[in-house]
Formats: structure tokens, C-alpha cells, sequence
């Protein structure tokens, strides 16, 4: 009742405004009547809070501010002081300590922790600042001694923690990925340090070094319901000698901090199976007319470049992250990247088909500096003419055919069986001195086509078929090789019309279930000279390796989940992706139509 009673004054007191002085009469008087110092945590709280009141006051004070202020600013400025952050160390208050990595020579410390220690985190990277010539010169010889590094700060600074530790030095970083469990090294400096204490302790062969290295090591449960926390070994993990390992494999120094978890960990693995994302006998209600249905020729290329992504998107209706990208806020300085270099070749080709003749540099680095396309100075020079030399044997060869007159774009109305395929094709060129236009697809790619260009090049020449419409292809086949100017012979419009209307089935079978295909992928193994070296090759391009980006995205690894036909390992998905790769680049290189039958 008295704190209650107490409660009731202080809110009469404290809800009209008062001058600053007045304030910390009041809130010191009222902390007073409300904390009793029982220990030494409770007056370290109280003397927080008193520092805090008499800093109130005191800048007021200085700031010679006697006005009356209100109880919403007090309570506001409170809650930002107490709510910062206390950036000293209060190193030798007893306990445990958390602080930032600082050098700690001076200070008696028997156990020193650091957390994160990851390969990406520590020692920081020196920034790639174009601007900034002295990180530029970080690592070649124009480099002088006192310029500023921070990796080798963070070098040293492991150093001086590592001699600061009195009896245990603890380094502790991600070991595992969350995604796929796999193993995650940890920084250059642990692994160094690894080395130096196999060096000091063995002098065997590879076999017995590499077992004292892991011996060292305590790999933790990446989950508190893994059975590693409760004594199993993780996936793959072996006896590496009797002191670290037990007799059921695990290594007895994990543990967990919550028994609630045990019985998870206990059950079989059998039962504990990741499920299928989508069964393989599983479709969703078609949600189609199929009696008038209209399909976009941008909706088609859409869904067949990205069928998974569809698939999300359309058929099941969630979001994904990459529907949304983020807007990119920083200036273009530096080398452009790979998607921005492609934008750039683009924009520079056209821009010479535009003027008939190769553009002027400083116009065009003008033009796409207002773009913010490329970096300002030196920079975006060296660009431009990186870039017009790369793009002058195609644009040559593209004025040599007349191509440039009016470039224009063609709309599309036709009807393919029961639906109505509409959309526009660009790049047709009003060529002079011949009868029709002709459309023009071009490929800056100096390696070549992979499959989204052929597949984005072949559905507009069945669309082209269709409309009696010539089209000419200009490409690479590879680094070596120079651009060619290919005229592509047109099929029938019966056949384009009997192509296009098996690739508009499978894009609504892709809105209706995962389809086991990519575009890049697929071509992989659609121009591989045998079934085994084309599987080979789309597993590569599907996972991705030292020199290549995976094809796989984020929607593929949800829609596939537990049928992957290359992470997975499922057979019954991996012949499905062969039939429907050579089904679907059957249709766009040679004009073959397919029934949507036989790709079950």
C-alpha cells in the first residue's frame, strides 16, 4: 500500500511541467523513497540512475536553461540515455565481461572468449574504394610503410588478445551452415593458429596431424535438438581418438542446456525426414480458363526462365524476396559488375545503331553518367572505351547488313489453339531496299549463348515464323571466335503455331506444379555430345562451382525441396529434366512440338 501510495504522489508531482533543477529535486527524492540497496548491484543501479538525473540538471545548467520543461521531453531524453550504450569497459567490475575487441595487455584477464570469429568477419577487409588510393596500393609494391590497413590492425590486435590471456583463450565462430550443414571455416588467423599448435605438438604423418587439428576443434550442435547436443556425432564426423570421442561417435564435450529437447533428438531418423516441399503426385486445381485464355509473350518468357519462381508465385501465391529488389544507393564507381557491364553493352549498341557510325565517347559517357549508369572521372573513360572496342565487331557487322533504319516495335495478336498469345516484339528494323522488315536479336555474350538467351531468342523466332516475319540472330560461339550474323530460316506457321502451343501448355503446367528444369541448365545438356557428359554438365550449372554461379535460386531450392534432381540426387526428376530439356530447346531450335504427355 505504501508503494502504491508513493506511486500516486509521484504521478501528481511528475505530470506538470518544471524547470530542469526542479525535476532532479523531484526525481531524486522520488528514487530515494523507491530503491533500497540491498547489494552491490543495486547500488551500481542507483548510481547510474543519480549520474543520470545530475546530467540532466548539470546540462541545463551550463546551457543556462531555467524554462519549465514538459513531463514527455523528461521522459524521452531518459529513455535515450538509459537506453545507450556504455561504450567504457568496466573491465575490472568482477564477473563476466562483455566488450568490444580492444587491446587488453595491461589487464590480468585468465580467460579471454572471442565470438564470431568466422571467415568473413574477422580480420576486416580493406575496402575496394576506388576513390581512395591508398587502399588501392594496399597490396602491390607502391604500397609505403605507416599506410593504414585495417586487416592487418585486426592481425595485430589477435595478437595482443592472444598474449593478454592468462590461462584459456576461447575462439568460437559459425561452424556449420544453417542451410545445408555444411562445414564453415573459420578466420585465416584461428586457422594459422591451428597450424602453429599442430607444428608445436605433432611431427607424424598427415593422418595423425589432421586428427590432433580436429582434436582441438569442438564442433557444437548448429540446432539445441540436434542429437550431436545429446551425444551422437554429427553427419560424417569420425573418431579422431579415444580422449575427444565416445563410444557412440559424439564427442563428449557437447552439450545442451535445455533436456526438453531430448526426446526430439532421441527419435528415429527415418522419422525425422525432411518432407517433400511438393509430392510429385501432387497438382494444384487449375485455375485457367481453358476456353479463352490469353497468355503474354512476356508471361510466357517468364515462367519458362524462371519456372519455379512461377510456380511460387502464381500457383501458390507467396512472396518472394526477390520480387522486391532492393534499390541499389550507392554511385556506379569502380568496374561496373556482371549485370551492370551487361546493361552497359546493351546501351552502347544501341546507341551506335542509333548514330549509324561509332558514338562519340564523351557524349555517350555523358548520356549514361545522367543515367547514373557509370562512374564519374577516369573511371567511367576507361569504361566507355573498354566497351565500344567490345562492341564495335558486332555493331560493325550489324550496319554492314543494313541494319539501324527505324527501329520499331510489332505487336501480337494470334491465336494458338485455345488460347490467344499476344505481346509485342522489338527490335524490327525497317531495313532499306527490301520488301519486309527484319527482326534482329543480338547476344553481347563474348562466350556465346547459354540457355535464357537461346530460349529468349528462340521463342521470338517461332513468333517471328508466325508472323512471316525474317529474323537474323548475331552472336559468339565463343571467346575465340568472332561475331556472326546468322539469318535463321523460318519454319512454317503451322508448325511455330504447334511449337508455341506446346510451350503455352507447359507454362501452365508450370503454374500447376515444379517442373525439374532451367533454362541454362537444360541447354547444358541439350548440346552435350552424350547423356553423360550433358548430366554432367547440367549438374554443374545447376549447383554451381568454383567459376560458376549456381543456377539454382532460392525458389528452386523451395519448389524442389527433398526432389531436387541434382541436390537430391532423385533419379525419377532427373530423367523428367532430361525429357523436358530436350523437349523445350527442341522447340525453340528446331520448331519441334512436344505433347505434354510424354514428359511425365
Amino acid at each position: 500500500l505504501r508503494l502504491l501510495d508513493t506511486l500516486r504522489r509521484a504521478n501528481a508531482r511528475l505530470a506538470e511541467a518544471k524547470p530542469p533543477a526542479a525535476w532532479a529535486r523531484d526525481l531524486g527524492h522520488l528514487l530515494d523513497e523507491l530503491i533500497a540497496i540491498r547489494d552491490e548491484d543495486d547500488a551500481g543501479v542507483l548510481k547510474t540512475l543519480r549520474q543520470a538525473v545530475a546530467g540532466f540538471a548539470h546540462g541545463a545548467a551550463l546551457a543556462r536553461f531555467d524554462a519549465p520543461v514538459e513531463h514527455a521531453l523528461v521522459l524521452d531524453h531518459f529513455r535515450r540515455e538509459l537506453g545507450a550504450s556504455d561504450a567504457r569497459a568496466p573491465f575490472l567490475s568482477g564477473g563476466v565481461c562483455f566488450g568490444r575487441m580492444v587491446p587488453m595487455r595491461l589487464i590480468p584477464f585468465q580467460v579471454i572468449c572471442l565470438l564470431g570469429m568466422d571467415e568473413e568477419a574477422f580480420p576486416a577487409r580493406d575496402p575496394r574504394d576506388p576513390v581512395n588510393r591508398l587502399t588501392q596500393a594496399l597490396d602491390t609494391r607502391e604500397r609505403r610503410v605507416g599506410d593504414p590497413s585495417r586487416r592487418d590492425a585486426d592481425r595485430y590486435l589477435f595478437l595482443q588478445l592472444f598474449v593478454s590471456a592468462g590461462r584459456v583463450l576461447y575462439l568460437s565462430w559459425p561452424g556449420m551452415d544453417p542451410r545445408d550443414n555444411s562445414r564453415r571455416e573459420p578466420s585465416a588467423l584461428v586457422a594459422e593458429l591451428l597450424d602453429a599448435s599442430v607444428d608445436c605438438h605433432a611431427t607424424g604423418d598427415e593422418a595423425a596431424r589432421q586428427a590432433l587439428r580436429e582434436a582441438l576443434v569442438v564442433r557444437h550442435a548448429l540446432q539445441p535438438f540436434s542429437p550431436a547436443a545429446f551425444g551422437a556425432a554429427h553427419v560424417g564426423e569420425t573418431a579422431v581418438n579415444d580422449a575427444t570421442v565416445d563410444n557412440s561417435g559424439g564427442d563428449p564435450r557437447r552439450f545442451s542446456f535445455d533436456a526438453r529437447w531430448r526426446d526430439a533428438a532421441d527419435t528415429p531418423l527415418a522419422a525425422r525426414i525432411e518432407p517433400v516441399f511438393a509430392p510429385a503426385a501432387l497438382r494444384l486445381p487449375a485455375s485457367i480458363d481453358t476456353s479463352a485464355g490469353t497468355v503474354s509473350i512476356d508471361r510466357l518468357r517468364s515462367t519458362l526462365l524462371r519456372p519455379h519462381a512461377a510456380y511460387l508465385r502464381e500457383g501458390l501465391g507467396l512472396r518472394l524476396p526477390e520480387d522486391e529488389p532492393p534499390l541499389d544507393e550507392h554511385e556506379p564507381l569502380g568496374t561496373p559488375d556482371a549485370l551492370e557491364h551487361y546493361k552497359l553493352r546493351e546501351a552502347v549498341f544501341r546507341a551506335w545503331l542509333q548514330a549509324r557510325a561509332r558514338p562519340d565517347a564523351q557524349a555517350l559517357q555523358r548520356h549514361l553518367l545522367a543515367r547514373a549508369q557509370l562512374a564519374p572521372g577516369a573511371d567511367g573513360q576507361a569504361a566507355i572505351g573498354a566497351l565500344l572496342d567490345e562492341v564495335a565487331p558486332f555493331a560493325t557487322l550489324a550496319l554492314d547488313a543494313d541494319f539501324g533504319n527505324g527501329e520499331r516495335r510489332l505487336a501480337v495478336d494470334e491465336t494458338i489453339g485455345a488460347r490467344v498469345l499476344r505481346g509485342v516484339l522489338d527490335g524490327v528494323h525497317d531495313v532499306g531496299g527490301h520488301d519486309a522488315p527484319r527482326l534482329l536479336r543480338v547476344a553481347l555474350r563474348a562466350k556465346g549463348r547459354h540457355g535464357n538467351l537461346v530460349l529468349r531468342h528462340g521463342l521470338d523466332w517461332l513468333v517471328a515464323s508466325l508472323l512471316r516475319l525474317p529474323m537474323h540472330e548475331l552472336y559468339k560461339d565463343g571467346d575465340d571466335d568472332q561475331p556472326r550474323l546468322v539469318a535463321r530460316e523460318l519454319v512454317s506457321p503451322e508448325q511455330a503455331r504447334a511449337a508455341l502451343a506446346s510451350l503455352i501448355a507447359l507454362h501452365e503446367q508450370a503454374l500447376l506444379e515444379p517442373l525439374p528444369f532451367l533454362p541454362k541448365s537444360g541447354h547444358a545438356l541439350y548440346i552435350a555430345a552424350d547423356e553423360f557428359r550433358g548430366l554432367r554438365d547440367a549438374a554443374q550449372q545447376w549447383c554451381g562451382g568454383d567459376r560458376t554461379n549456381a543456377e539454382r535460386s532460392v525458389a528452386t531450392q523451395m519448389a524442389l525441396r527433398g526432389r531436387d534432381p541434382f541436390v537430391d540426387g532423385d533419379a525419377g526428376s532427373r530423367e523428367r529434366f532430361a525429357r523436358i530439356a530436350h523437349a523445350v530447346f527442341g522447340a525453340v531450335e528446331r520448331g519441334e512440338a512436344f505433347a505434354l504427355e510424354n514428359l511425365q
